[in-house]
């Protein structure tokens, strides 16, 4: 039997990781079963779970390959912009967020981790991995703009930050007259510009 290359098997992962979210999005995550993302997939059982051990596995390996993702082209977004207010942060990374996934997977996922502790694991991963993200680049804003500041001033405006993107998410998903921009305008109002 030939080797498959990793790439091969990081190729067919993602190729399920597709599948999952549009019948995630479709059916949400308790009603979508195996069988249902296997058809979705077009490949068989064992391709499957042969990259995820279960449902819950593979719900929060989407879900941290989505934001993962989200995070690094917001990381490249503002990586040559030079130094950014948390405001200015909060803008693009919401501005981004709905083309990168569709944001009733987040939901889903902070509705769920709430009662299943394994996929609150998942939860805590990418809450933290954004939470650091924002804190690196709040740090090189208030070290460049309010030298002398205290170390807390950095950390509760990542939390906030991580607040207001959680917000914007879980609107987005469930208010239909929903206004993304009027949120993020009201979202630089209250943040350190």
């Amino acid at each position: 039997m030939p080797k498959v290359s990793e790439e091969h098997r990081t190729a067919r992962r993602e190729e399920i990781v597709q599948a999952a979210m549009r019948r995630f999005a479709i059916k949400g995550f308790e009603a979508t079963s195996m069988a249902d993302i296997i058809a979705e997939s077009g490949l068989s059982a064992g391709a499957i779970y042969g990259n995820f051990t279960n449902k819950a596995d593979l719900i929060g390996r989407t879900v941290t390959s989505m934001l993962g993702r989200r995070v690094e082209d917001f990381e490249r977004e503002i990586a040559g912009v030079g130094v950014l207010s948390p405001a200015d942060m909060v803008a693009i990374f919401l501005r981004g967020t709905p083309a990168e996934f569709d944001p009733r997977l987040l939901a889903q996922l902070w509705a769920t981790a709430a009662v299943d502790d394994n996929l609150r694991g998942f939860a805590d991963q990418i809450v933290a991995r954004i939470r650091s993200t924002f804190r690196t680049y709040i740090q090189r804003w208030y070290d460049e703009t309010r030298p002398g500041h205290e170390p807390s001033d950095v950390d509760s405006v990542a939390i906030a930050c991580v607040g207001l993107c959680q917000g914007f998410i879980i609107q987005s998903a469930v208010v239909a007259s929903f206004d993304g921009e009027g949120y993020i305008a009201a979202a630089a109002s209250v943040l350190p510009h």
